[in-house]
């Protein structure tokens, strides 16, 4: 049996445990799939995207054809998918952004009321990086030094809204730690700045491998809440007792309104994606941890990154 008939096999028995009617299972997809990212081609999130969505085509059996539409944090694709006729041919890839910026621009979107959150697909891992040969060695030692450093700490960051900052910002005001955010425009020139010794550190996200083996780089810590499964070894914000999270994810969505048994086709192409070698060779490299959460799951897990965006805002206009 292909994959593809074993989608078909699968989503026909879940149907038939009564999970809804069979109305279009047996001929979904039998045209190609348009996935859209977020963000800029060549990226960390564009990646991994085509990787997935390689594999999920050959399950399929149909093409799956990747369209960047960059823009306003995912805002900008997520608000055209929404827009697009709910029959499981027009889907994206959705990231934390989508589900804090409503609340930070007052904008009448939400993602909650406006799409479907078929799978998700994937944690990040933002990892806490220093220059080889600074004396902090831990997490233990960066926070030691923050809490008594008369002057802020500086380090790189991506941008206000990242999810490293929030996570950062949110330690240092719970613990009284001078910290002071630099904002690049990417990792790379966050790390460049580093090397440089213009940082402390940097809070970035992704594989900084080839540093590490130069002996240019060394990571710290994790601010995931569990340690990745690409750096079993490194200890998290969670593994010191600092119960601080925000989400950084990515997942796949489509409009409101698809029907559940093409959901059940593309959750079940997801899962074996994901599942795959292919997704775990990608994620090793990009720094991400590949992870399939159904769409039940997913749809909560929006609901809780909706309401932290909600807070995070809150937090902000504080300020």
């Amino acid at each position: 049996m292909n994959r593809r008939n074993f989608i078909k096999t699968a989503t026909i028995a879940g149907v038939a445990l009564g999970y809804g009617r069979l109305a279009v299972a047996d001929s979904y997809p039998d045209r190609p799939i348009t996935v859209m990212v977020p963000l800029s081609a060549g990226g960390v999130t564009d990646i991994y995207t085509r990787t997935l969505m390689k594999v999920v085509s050959e399950i399929l059996d149909v093409p799956v054809v990747i369209e960047n539409k960059p823009g306003a944090n995912g805002l900008v694709a997520a608000q055209s998918v929404a827009q697009a006729k709910p029959d499981g041919y027009t889907l994206c890839m959705t990231i934390a952004g989508v589900y804090r910026y409503p609340h930070m621009q007052n904008l009448d979107f939400n993602p909650l009321e406006s799409l479907e959150h078929i799978a998700f697909t994937n944690d990040f891992d933002l990892i806490i990086v220093v220059d080889y040969d600074s004396p902090l060695k831990s997490l233990e030692d960066l926070i030691a030094k923050a809490k008594a450093a008369d002057a802020p700490l500086l380090y790189g960051s991506p941008n206000p809204m990242s999810t490293q900052q929030i996570i950062l910002s949110r330690l240092a005001e719970e613990n009284s730690l001078a910290l002071e955010a630099v904002a690049y425009k990417g990792d790379t020139e966050s790390l460049t700045a580093l090397m440089r010794g213009e940082l402390e550190f940097s809070a970035a996200v992704g594989n900084i491998s080839s540093y590490v083996r130069a002996k240019k780089l060394r990571i710290i810590g994790l601010l995931n809440e569990v340690r990745s499964k690409n750096q079993p070894n490194i200890p998290t914000i969670t593994d010191l007792g600092y119960s601080i999270s925000a989400a950084s994810f990515m997942g796949l969505i489509g409009p409101k309104g698809i029907a559940r048994e093409r959901i059940q086709v593309l959750e079940s192409a997801v899962q074996q994606a994901i599942d795959s070698p292919e997704l775990a060779k990608i994620g090793k490299e990009l720094g991400i941890s590949p992870m399939f959460r159904n769409h039940a799951d997913f749809t909560e897990y929006a609901k809780d990154a909706y309401e932290d965006g909600k807070r995070i805002a809150a937090s902000l206009e504080e300020e």
